[in-house]
């Protein structure tokens, strides 16, 4: 035995869990919340938290969309995986939105 613990497996959250404050969460909010998880989507949010910590961030897109998160990881030269759990966190936080809470 390694004497290493290995980090629990976690399914990204609900994106219609709303936020402690009872409003649903904006995509990059819900992203951000998902770094431990360990997914490709968990990876992505690790990800995107260690850009946002960059002295360079300011050139983040204020509002991430689809199309604008996607964009931006393409200029960042993002794998064809990050670009597909880009894609899928993307889906699902939209498809959450469209369902009651």
């Amino acid at each position: 035995m390694s004497g290493h613990l290995q980090p629990a497996r976690r399914k990204p959250r609900s994106p219609a869990d709303p936020s402690p404050s009872g409003r649903r969460l904006r995509f990059k909010e819900w992203l951000l919340s998902e770094r431990r998880s360990n997914t490709p989507i968990g990876d992505l949010a690790r990800d995107l938290a260690w850009d946002l910590a960059r002295p360079d961030s300011h050139r983040l897109p204020r509002v991430f969309t689809g199309p604008s998160f996607k964009r931006y990881l393409a200029d960042r030269g993002a794998c064809d995986g990050a670009l597909e759990a880009a894609a899928e966190a993307y889906r699902l936080w939209r498809e959450a939105g469209r369902k009651p809470v």
